[in-house]
């Protein structure tokens, strides 16, 4: 019973987000002058081959948070997932991404389906899925950095490429040093929460990550930093695709603050919380309301249906080892007993 009402929970509270959502585009819609159904028409423009290169992107972009999982198993300890566990895992919480809050859905499917599949607690991939997700959160908080000052300076798309480089080359050189303080910090609040809601084994894995060698945490950023170029190329695409006419270095710039407004919304995917922050973004950067706000929308619509399609893959993926996995044990238990009868 105790489940079920957690699901109805669950449930009602993801409807009522997504009504609220909804209810908050449509101010920006106003706001902008913008005409749902002939920005709607846009779609129309959207070929076979540019949406394929939109999933290819996303599939992309879900290999290398998944080889990010990897890194941060690896330094947890023996037992990391296989690729495939990974990457399926990884591509189930994109799909899950569009209907619950974006980290909750990532460290949920990653959680359940690494259990179901023998590798590893909930709670290692737990612990490892919020370490590796600091990194993407210190990459756009540094970018995010850069360009609020390219917009105080007055700057161009030369100066923020600049900046960027500076202050990646300076994350790379401090990565590894600030690792173990901040799993310390994170230890200690653990420590200080009531008794049932403590894990020595939450804490352990927590240790193990902050003891992590430099070259692995440098690893990680890494893979952070492509893992925001292939966002950029993503935004990049669905500009084109739609026939819209934004300049890349205004993409990259904006992308930050909407990234970061998902990761912190409540909301399924960011719905609402990202098209705000996304749009007033390109319009500081120079592009006009009613264009940034019907890149927004298109761009929701076709991010959800390649991310659903990813999503789709990850799952047979997930299917087809889970029942090779059964497979395997159902021989294991098998043999023992015909060993037994000859």
């Amino acid at each position: 019973m105790t489940g079920e009402r957690r699901l109805r929970t669950s449930l009602l509270f993801g409807l009522v987000s997504f009504a609220l959502s909804l209810l908050v585009i449509f101010p920006l819609l106003g706001l902008a002058k913008v005409n749902l159904g002939r920005t709607l028409h846009l779609l129309a423009s959207v070929s076979l081959l540019w949406f394929a290169a939109l999933v290819g992107l996303t599939l992309v972009n879900a290999f290398l948070a998944a080889e990010k999982w990897r890194v941060a198993n690896v330094i947890a300890g023996p037992g990391p997932p296989s690729l495939w566990v990974s990457f399926s895992l990884t591509a189930v919480g994109v799909g899950l991404g569009q209907v619950l809050p974006v980290p909750v859905a990532t460290a949920l499917a990653r959680a359940v389906g690494a259990r179901a599949l023998g590798h590893g607690t909930m709670l290692r991939a737990g612990a490892t899925t919020l370490f590796e997700q600091i990194f993407d959160v210190i990459v756009l908080g540094c970018i995010a950095l850069v360009s609020f000052a390219t917009l105080v300076l007055g700057g161009g798309p030369i100066l923020w490429v600049a900046l960027v480089l500076i202050v990646l080359f300076s994350c790379w050189l401090a990565a590894g040093r600030g690792t173990q303080s901040l799993a310390v910090a994170v230890t200690g609040i653990l420590r200080r929460l009531p008794p049932r809601l403590r894990s020595a084994r939450l804490g352990a894995a927590l240790d193990a990550l902050g003891c992590a060698d430099r070259r692995l945490v440098r690893l990680l950023l890494l893979f952070s930093v492509l893992r925001f170029v292939t966002l950029v190329a993503l935004s990049a695409v669905i500009t084109a695709a739609v026939g819209l006419h934004i300049s890349l270095w205004q993409l990259a710039a904006a992308l930050p603050f909407a990234v970061i407004a998902v990761a912190l919304a409540a909301t399924p995917a960011g719905l609402g919380v990202n098209e705000w922050a996304m749009s007033a973004a390109l319009f500081a950067f120079g592009t006009t309301m009613h264009t940034a706000v019907q890149w927004v929308v298109l761009s929701r619509i076709l991010s959800t249906v390649a991310s659903a399609a990813v999503g789709a893959i990850g799952g047979a993926i997930a299917l087809c080892l889970w029942r090779i996995r059964a497979q395997r044990r159902r021989g294991a238990d098998v043999q023992p007993t015909g060993a037994a009868g000859g």
